[in-house]
């Protein structure tokens, strides 16, 4: 099971959140899944010449992409350079963009370059795998629970994953991914579906302040665990005359109807909605 830490909002879920606050919707729309690292290491392929301008890095091929915005160091020890990747990288590539930089010493083939990326920089995953629809929400105080469920039948091999994002509709930007989480090297490895249906619940609980309405775009098509059904913070069942079973329904408060007009007991109501005279 992999580990992820907190959530952290981008900047653009940080604009959003504080739209949210002021009265916006708040609307979830879908998770991604991916397998890009926030820390990553390789080594040049093609030497560095100090005085000379670059725009690209020739690196040995990425076990994993890398985002767009990574601080990128160059060498170790005493002689380094931080460059900044301009576009992102994905895995198996073997140059990064970067933005324009003179090299300040030589660096030769096999020199380290290693990169650290900016979480709330990102807008969408460093190494995206598919798309997961949300299928059910909830909300506990200043809380949502956001619930998708990923199926493997579009994988054809084995596929690490690490990365999840949560996206959202913002009312002037559209969709943006609002919250990330990276688990590094503490992820899973999702089977192929040729090797058997392989299926796993996401639930990412995200603080959403005074929201005063958040809702989530759930397609007709999703599918729940059955292990929801009749659940706290599950999906209620039916039973078979198509009605939520009283077992499931919240303990209600009511008032006996010989209490009705009785002392220490409730009022009545006449048919003018008043209470009657000789109960008061």
């Amino acid at each position: 099971m992999a580990t992820y830490g907190n959530m952290s909002l981008t900047q653009l879920g940080q604009t959003l959140y504080a739209k949210v606050q002021g009265g916006a919707v708040l609307d979830f729309t879908r998770m991604q899944i991916g397998n890009g690292l926030l820390d990553f290491s390789s080594t040049l392929t093609t030497a560095l010449v100090p005085g000379t301008a670059y725009t690209s890095l020739a690196v040995t091929s990425l076990a994993y992409g890398i985002a767009s915005g990574s601080n990128i160091t160059i060498g170790s020890g005493g002689t380094t350079q931080v460059v900044t990747s301009s576009a992102s990288a994905v895995a198996g590539a073997t140059t990064i963009s970067v933005v324009s930089f003179t090299a300040n010493a030589a660096y030769a083939t096999g020199t380290s370059v290693a990169a650290t990326a900016d979480v709330t920089q990102l807008t969408g995953l460093i190494s995206p795998i598919d798309y997961v629809n949300i299928n059910s929400i909830s909300q506990t105080g200043s809380t949502a629970q956001v619930n998708a469920l990923y199926s493997n039948i579009a994988l054809t091999t084995a596929t690490y994953t690490c990365e999840v994002g949560l996206y959202a509709q913002d009312p002037t930007a559209g969709e943006i991914l609002y919250a990330y989480a990276n688990a590094g090297a503490n992820g899973d490895t999702f089977p192929p579906y040729s090797d058997g249906p392989f299926s796993r619940q996401f639930q990412i609980n995200e603080s959403i302040g005074s929201a005063s309405t958040v809702t989530a775009t759930i397609p007709t098509d999703t599918y729940i665990l059955a292990s929801t059904l009749g659940q706290p913070n599950g999906t209620a069942t039916l039973d078979v005359t198509g009605k939520v079973p009283i077992a499931e329904l919240p303990a209600m408060n009511y008032v006996p109807t010989t209490a009705v007009g009785a002392a220490n007991g409730v009022a009545s109501l006449d048919s003018n909605g008043n209470v009657p005279a000789s109960e008061l």
